[in-house]
């Protein structure tokens, strides 16, 4: 049987763990009272193996560290993104994260989300379950360490306190690039610096893909247009269409966080949406400009692109153009 959940989560987990059966969670953020919520609906620490994803900067380290104190077994997959918390007898597949939401914020600096998900006692569904767990989930992640706790506790708490200046005070992305280069560690952006545009097959599945999610405002990437490289639900993306006669810097998108991947013959384009601001941080006109004059500095100059960590562009001479 499968059967909708809402808001309240409670009744569907405490189903899950009844009887303190043996679970494995493949959540990937974890927030502050993570702990408490596995307490309240009786998951046992000894009988529960947990993933999430450590290194994506979103998953507070702290409560992480708590939960391995308690006895939990915490591993580490950096492309886990799925909230599933399985067991033999039941299992929740959610949008709900064990945290206040998925980007390091919580408490009193957001407001609540609205979640839902489904509960499911299907046996078979249950077994495809397990297999993906043990076919997918595991075999990418490790052991959570001491160092790597250390490493993400640095990230986490850098990133807390420069988000909290940003709500109070918004600030253009260039500037902040400029003057504080720390406030992008951890993050991911891509720069798609492209010659080639889409192709007739692209452009086609584009276009349905603007159709059956009824957003017009829809792009997409080719894995050739960002080298080959694969982004993830919710990075961002600095285009720079180059397939005419002068480099054109479009704006920023943001890859969209549900099924942004549409999988064609000659391999996969990546859907995203036009955002306006980086994380509290401004993309406008003078972003444009300054991207403009940075790719078209050297006439003939070979176009790269990639998945460079944005502190490494910062400190390019092409970048802050001395």
């Amino acid at each position: 049987m499968i059967s909708f959940v809402g808001k309240n989560h409670q009744p569907a987990l405490r189903s899950v763990f009844r009887d303190r059966a043996t679970a494995f969670l493949a959540v990937s953020f974890f927030g502050d009272g993570a702990s408490d919520r596995l307490k309240a609906v009786k998951c046992s620490p000894s009988r529960t193996r947990i993933v999430c994803n450590l290194e994506s900067g979103a998953c507070n380290p702290k409560e992480v560290r708590r939960l391995i104190h308690l006895g939990y077994t915490v591993r580490s997959n950096p492309d886990l993104h799925a909230k599933v918390y399985w067991t033999a007898q039941a299992a929740l597949v959610s949008s709900a994260n064990l945290s206040a939401n998925g980007l390091g914020q919580e408490g009193a600096e957001i407001g609540g989300n609205i979640e839902a998900g489904i509960l499911i006692d299907d046996r078979d569904a249950l077994k495809k379950i397990k297999k993906w767990i043990y076919d997918e989930v595991l075999p990418a992640s490790k052991p959570v360490t001491s160092k790597m706790l250390r490493e993400a506790e640095a990230v986490w708490d850098r990133r807390r306190k420069n988000r909290h200046a940003a709500v109070t005070r918004r600030q253009s992305l260039l500037k902040k690039m400029k003057g504080e280069p720390e406030f992008f560690d951890g993050m991911r952006i891509f720069v798609a610096a492209y010659r080639e545009p889409l192709d007739d097959d692209e452009e086609q599945a584009l276009e349905e893909s603007k159709k059956t999610r009824t957003n017009p405002r829809l792009t997409a990437y080719g894995d050739y247009q960002l080298d080959g490289k694969k982004p993830k639900p919710g990075d961002y993306v600095i285009d720079i269409d180059a397939t005419g006669r002068r480099n054109i810097c479009r704006g920023l998108y943001k890859i969209v966080e549900d099924d942004p991947e549409i999988r064609l013959k000659g391999g996969y384009i990546h859907l995203a949406i036009k955002a306006s601001n980086f994380d509290g941080c401004s993309f406008g006109r003078a972003e444009r400009d300054h991207f403009n004059r940075c790719f078209n500095r050297k006439k003939g100059r070979r176009i790269r692109s990639g998945d460079w960590r944005l502190e490494k562009y910062i400190k390019s001479r092409m970048f802050l153009g001395k």
